[in-house]
């Protein structure tokens, strides 16, 4: 309030004088605008529209439920230094890989989309840039036209396809493209092929994990049996109870032994005796002459058999 009171005449601006000196300036004023309104109708007719579609996805967790073969402890171990980022950082590594992008080329030809495709096999270097060339004799090598075509595909891809991550952990990815609708089929297909990409490596390494697990219960199983055949050996060799057993078994063995002995003996006595019995001579004498021979037939059951006390 002190300084609207405070102020003077001089401050207020003249439109005279504004407008005498835009007058002084016309020229100039009009030369601007009017290169302004060429240079914005021309970009307005020349630059084509742009449209941008944008997938979100998420990715199952992995889940190894308690098995981690040989490479697993390594990615638990940068997983755990980087803030759970080295999912976003593989992601990132195949998903601007030229292989990923030739796999796409299948579903979304890229060759022939004129927006990622920018190499002209009849493009013509500038006047001044033949000239510098022809000046120092640089002669302009061969091209392979495939090569430089996937060149400008995967430079394009590069600049107009971005993969982040939002807040929630989910991925997204946003595609640019003239065509609307080529964009969002772009968008959908690249999200479609992360996603495969991703249930092949998890069944892959699901594989290896059965395979790391089956080889090493073998490998168990065959030192378990090499194990328990060295316990074996060991307690045969520093046990007791074998010998003991040795022992026992020779002796029934001896005792078989004469059982076999007595049991010829008989036999040939037997024998003895049924030709004593079929000449019907069973005297004194017969038994002695038969005991001579064959001391078995001392025994009682042979004296009765002959009458003898």
């Amino acid at each position: 309030m002190q300084d609207f009171l405070n102020s003077t005449p001089d401050d207020e601006i003249d439109l005279r004088e504004l407008f005498m000196a835009l007058w002084a300036y016309k020229l100039f004023i009009v030369a601007t605008c009017a290169l302004g309104i060429m240079f914005g109708g021309y970009k307005f007719l020349t630059t084509s529209k742009q449209f941008s579609s944008t997938a979100i996805f998420r990715l199952e967790q992995e889940s190894t439920n308690g098995i981690l073969g040989a490479g697993d402890i390594g990615k638990a171990t940068l997983s755990a230094l980087t803030g759970g980022t080295s999912k976003q950082l593989l992601l990132n590594d195949m998903f601007t890989g030229r292989i990923f992008i030739q796999n796409l080329d299948d579903k979304l030809n890229f060759q022939k989309d004129t927006f990622f495709n920018t190499y002209n096999p009849n493009e013509i270097d500038p006047i001044w840039k033949s000239y510098i060339d022809n000046a120092i004799g640089w002669q302009k090598p061969s091209i392979d036209t495939q090569e430089a075509v996937w060149q400008s595909i995967v430079e394009s891809y590069a600049k107009n396809i971005k993969l982040d991550q939002t807040e929630d952990g989910a991925f997204r990815i946003t595609v640019t493209h003239t065509n609307a609708k080529r964009s969002a089929n772009i968008a959908n297909e690249i999200m479609n092929e992360i996603i495969t990409k991703e249930k092949d490596k998890k069944n892959t390494d699901r594989d290896q994990q059965l395979s790391f697990l089956s080889k090493t219960l073998a490998k168990a199983q065959g030192d378990l049996e090499v194990s328990q055949s060295n316990l074996k050996e060991f307690a045969l060799k520093n046990s007791a109870l074998p010998i003991e057993i040795f022992a026992q078994e020779s002796m029934k063995l001896d005792v078989l032994r004469e059982k076999l002995s007595r049991t010829s003996k008989l036999h040939e006595a037997v024998g003895a005796l049924s030709l004593v019995m079929q000449s019907n001579k069973t005297d004194q004498s017969d038994y002695l002459e038969l005991r001579q021979k064959f001391p078995i037939v001392d025994q009682v059951e042979f004296r009765r058999i002959l009458g003898q006390n």
